[in-house]
């Protein structure tokens, strides 16, 4: 597909909602929780195909990387205002996807598109820092988008194209002899060389992050994606559960090798799931003499579906050289060690005030198994914030290690019964004042016509409602159990995504839930109330 240089200005019209669910949804939206599986497909298309191919695009998605850390914050404080938001991102959608296609000059911008966009803009502005209102505002003095309603596409991108000036970028510091292929920086006491076709931005509130965004000029063998870059201080007895290996299940680690680094040894691995369009590799690496951890991370937007002989480390050298050629950069700087031959940087390339992000994959820790007496080894329990509850002893249990520890994983091994859908569960345990119950239900974020079941839980100690949201035509589900004791004011949301669901129009899903999904419902039944 090829897009007139005009048609790619109309992706400002959703430079923050575009962005924003982009990023906030990528993995988990595309793997687990974003149910509308072809909004994430258009949006990730339209970060690839657009904002990372023209100056405008790559202003606002470095603009994006610049907040992402405290949208995230927002996010987690505000859990309900999860659905209105995909909702007004959703207006989006057929535009963008007109456009993608070749189609923008038939796309009109309407007062519904614009009052979707302020009023998320709006929402953003008056729960964030004066940072974010300031960078809000001062878009929507530059880009005024009542005056956009009515214009065709080329009419509204003329409009725009006048009113967008780039701001003053940074130079780049070139590593010496290389042709002005990669450029270098230092962060946190480690050098590192990335593209010198990529821009950089440094989260300004997590400022362990750095992000690494393609534009033009990558060469063709290439598929440039996003690289996130994490540097911290990390004891040593705390490495291995830092290390982002074990937050995958074993199944979805397709690819992984040593990393040979002499400064900084580790491993790197891929991680793909079946029938998904994505892939995640990793390289995490230690210095031990300064105890200091480095994790490189891309998601890419692609997964070729091959079978056990594919050659990914092949792969990696030509499609994904330079994600390979940071990973055997790294060297420890500004301590007695120095990189050979290298200056010191003079500049931060950015394309706006030091940027942000939030770390999508969480360090946890996995748990010891527990069996219940007399289940025959059947299942196992756990007490998490005072709630006990049950699972089945072929999963594991990981137990994040984040702000709070509301949430706790279970990942299925691979014993799990072939009669059983094999699907990762989450569970959130957390204390909600009575007042604040009915905003917090995950049964209010989702769409009447998306909830295809639903039923009241009996559980004594814990009632509530679980349902399923499914999509016409996508052979996914979202699983969701809601409880409540209001004696100790404790939720608990149990949470599973399914997949290879029959497209039946008579689908008992209470009769599939018992028999597929026989862990959930026992978890479901399970829960009580254990206090010390």
């Amino acid at each position: 597909m090829k897009l007139s240089r005009r048609s790619r200005w109309i992706l400002i019209l959703a430079l923050f909602l575009g962005a924003m669910i982009i990023f906030l949804t990528q993995v988990e939206a595309v793997k687990a929780t974003f149910s509308d599986v072809h909004t994430v497909m258009v949006l990730l298309r339209v970060e690839t195909e657009i904002m990372q191919k023209t100056p405008a695009g790559q202003y606002y998605e470095s603009l994006f990387w610049k907040h992402n850390d405290e949208l995230m914050k927002i996010f987690n404080a505000h859990p309900e205002h999860m659905e209105p938001f995909m909702i007004a991102t959703r207006v989006f959608i057929p535009e963008l996807d007109a456009l993608l296609n070749g189609n923008g000059d038939e796309v009109y911008v309407t007062s519904e598109h614009v009052e979707s966009l302020k009023s998320e803009l709006d929402w953003f502005a008056s729960r964030g820092s004066p940072s974010l209102r300031e960078d809000i505002q001062r878009e929507q003095q530059r880009l005024p988008l009542d005056t956009l309603i009515g214009m065709t596409m080329n009419e509204a991108l003329d409009f725009i194209n006048s009113n967008w000036s780039p701001n003053s970028v940074a130079e780049k510091t070139l590593v010496p002899d290389s042709y002005g292929e990669w450029a270098y920086y230092v962060h946190n006491g480690v050098y590192l060389e990335y593209p010198s076709s990529y821009n950089l931005q440094v989260s300004e509130i997590e400022k362990d992050f750095i992000y690494f965004m393609p534009s033009t000029g990558t060469p063709e063998q290439w598929n440039p994606c996003v690289m996130k870059v994490r540097i911290w201080n990390v004891p040593v007895n705390e490495k291995d559960a830092n290390n982002p290996h074990s937050w995958y299940s074993p199944e979805s680690i397709v690819w992984e090798s040593s990393v040979q680094n002499p400064q900084f040894q580790g491993v790197e691995f891929v991680s793909s799931i079946q029938n998904l369009p994505v892939m995640d590799f990793h390289a995490f690496q230690y210095n031990e003499e300064h105890q200091l951890a480095v994790d490189i991370w891309v998601f890419v937007t692609e997964n070729p579906q091959v079978d056990e002989s594919f050659d990914y480390s092949e792969m990696i050298n030509q499609q994904y050289e330079y994600f390979q050629h940071m990973v055997d950069s790294l060297q420890i700087r500004n301590f007695s060690t120095q990189p050979t031959s290298v200056p010191e940087p003079s500049a931060q390339q950015t394309l706006v005030p030091n940027s942000v992000v939030q770390q999508t994959s969480i360090p946890g820790v996995v748990v010891e198994q527990t069996l219940v007496p007399d289940s025959d080894g059947k299942w196992a329990y756990y007490v998490h914030n005072g709630v006990y509850l049950e699972y089945s002893s072929s999963y594991d249990l990981q137990v994040l290690q984040f702000e709070n520890d509301d949430y706790i994983y279970f990942w299925p091994s691979a014993d799990v019964r072939e009669e059983l859908n094999q699907c990762p569960m989450k569970v959130r345990v957390w204390n909600i004042p009575i007042n604040e119950k009915d905003v917090h239900n995950p049964r209010s974020w989702y769409t009447p016509e998306s909830i295809v079941w639903e039923s009241i839980i009996q559980n004594p100690e814990f009632p509530g409602v679980e349902f399923v949201s499914r999509l016409p035509s996508l052979p996914v589900m979202e699983v969701h159990a809601f409880q409540y004791n209001q004696e100790t004011q404790v939720a608990v949301n149990v949470w599973a995504f399914v997949d290879k669901i029959p497209q039946i129009e008579s689908l008992d899903h209470s009769e599939m839930i018992s028999q597929r999904c026989e862990y959930f419902q026992h978890m479901v039944e399970s829960v009580k109330i254990q206090l010390p």
